[in-house]
């Protein structure tokens, strides 16, 4: 190999890896609690429940709702895209996003379907 390959091929693997890294941080994150995530101001995941008839919708495209996390403390969080069906039916509600002015963006929002895990009569 000329001198030129293996300089391209170096670059190659150290992009790769790099690129590696920051795809696989974002699936090894912990949940943080509103308070966490307001003071560290990056994106992050919080665990909790929707509060039921808290949805509001702000426009066409974003809605908003309130949810409670895993220490008890209440935060509203904005949405840009569809309601996810049974966003108040299910026991457990994971929204990924940063505060921003104040508020919490999420940019996804995951939701456990419940009837997947019952058992069957």
């Amino acid at each position: 190999m000329k001198r030129y390959d293996k300089l391209i091929l170096v670059v190659m693997i150290v992009v790769f890896g790099v690129g590696i890294f920051f795809t696989a941080r974002g699936a090894f994150e912990s949940y943080v609690s509103f308070a966490a995530a307001a003071e560290s101001g990056r994106n992050v995941q919080i665990k909790g429940v929707a509060v039921p008839g808290s949805l509001q919708g702000i426009d066409g495209e974003t809605f908003s709702f309130e949810m409670t996390d895993m220490e008890g403390a209440v935060h509203r969080v904005s949405h840009t895209g569809n309601v996810p069906v049974n966003l108040f039916e299910t026991d457990n509600v994971v929204v990924k996003g940063r505060f921003e002015n104040q508020q919490f963006m999420a940019h996804a929002i995951l939701v456990r379907c419940p009837s997947r895990y019952e058992a069957e009569e």
